[in-house]
C-alpha cells in the first residue's frame, strides 16, 4: 500500500513520469534472466515515431528492453523458446506496471552483442549533450582536414568506418542484394546499402544525429560522398 500511495502521489505532483517508471522497473524481479541486459525510457516528446500517432497527446512511454542475441553474440540462433522467454518477462513486465500506474505505455525488444554493448549505448545517449556542443564548437573551428560528416561520425559512431564495421552480404525477403554495416561492439544497425537501387538506407536515429549538424542544403550530398569514398560504393540516393 505504502508503494501505492507513493506513486498515487507523484502521479499527483509530477508531469514527468519517467522516473516514477524507473522506480517501478527497478522495483520488479522480472528480470532475472542471465540475457537481460538492462532497459531505456523514451519519453513521448522524444520518441521519433510520433507522427503514427494521431493523437499526440496519447502517446505512449516507449520502454525498450535489451537482451543479449544477435548472430555475433552467444545468443545464436535465437531459438523459439528464447523468443517465447523475453516475450514472457516483457509481459510479466507490462503486467507489474500497469497493475501499480494508469501510466500509458508501450514495450519493446532489442538486442545487443552483449550487456557491454548496452553499457556503452547508454553511455553515448546520456552523455550526448557534452558531446553536441564539443561538435558544435569543433565545427565552427579549424578540422585539421576532416568533413563535418566525418567529425560527427568519428565523435559519436566511431565503429561506422571501413576498419571497424561489421559488413556483411545479405538477402532482402524481396531476394534482393543488401549490404549491412553494423557496430561489431553492440550491435547497433548504421545503414544498408541497396545494391541494384544503390539506394542507401541509414538508421533513423543516425540520420536524425546527422541532421541537426550538416548543412541542410548539402547534407545529402555530403554523406553520399563520405559514404562512397569510404566503402567504395555508388550510393546515389538515401532513405531511412
Amino acid at each position: 500500500m505504502k508503494l501505492q500511495e507513493s506513486i498515487r502521489r507523484i502521479l499527483r505532483e509530477d508531469k514527468d513520469y519517467t522516473k516514477l517508471l524507473k522506480s517501478i522497473i527497478d522495483s520488479s524481479d522480472v528480470f532475472d534472466y542471465k540475457y537481460f541486459c538492462g532497459y531505456d525510457i523514451i519519453h513521448p516528446n522524444e520518441r521519433t515515431d510520433q507522427y503514427y500517432f494521431l493523437n499526440n497527446h496519447k502517446i505512449p512511454f516507449l520502454i525498450k528492453v535489451y537482451f543479449v542475441g544477435g548472430p555475433n553474440s552467444e545468443v545464436w540462433p535465437r531459438t523459439q523458446a528464447i523468443r517465447n522467454k523475453e516475450l514472457d518477462l516483457m509481459g510479466d513486465l507490462r503486467e507489474y506496471i500497469t497493475s501499480l500506474t494508469p501510466i500509458n505505455i508501450e514495450m519493446m525488444s532489442s538486442h545487443v552483442n552483449s550487456c557491454d554493448g548496452y553499457k556503452k549505448l547508454m553511455k553515448r545517449k546520456y552523455t550526448t549533450d557534452d558531446l553536441q556542443e564539443s561538435i558544435k564548437r569543433i565545427l565552427r573551428e579549424e578540422t585539421q582536414g576532416e568533413t563535418p560528416v566525418e567529425v560527427i561520425l568519428n565523435a559519436l559512431y566511431p565503429n561506422f568506418n571501413k576498419e571497424n564495421a561489421s559488413i556483411k552480404y545479405v538477402k532482402s525477403r524481396f531476394n534482393r542484394d543488401v549490404i549491412t554495416y553494423d557496430d561489431p561492439e553492440t550491435g547497433y544497425p548504421f545503414c544498408s546499402y541497396w545494391i541494384a537501387f544503390r539506394e542507401l538506407t541509414l538508421e533513423y536515429e543516425l540520420y536524425e544525429t546527422l541532421e541537426k549538424y550538416l548543412n541542410q542544403d548539402t547534407f545529402d550530398n555530403d554523406l553520399l560522398n563520405w559514404f562512397n569514398s569510404e566503402f567504395n560504393k555508388d550510393a546515389e540516393f538515401i532513405s531511412f
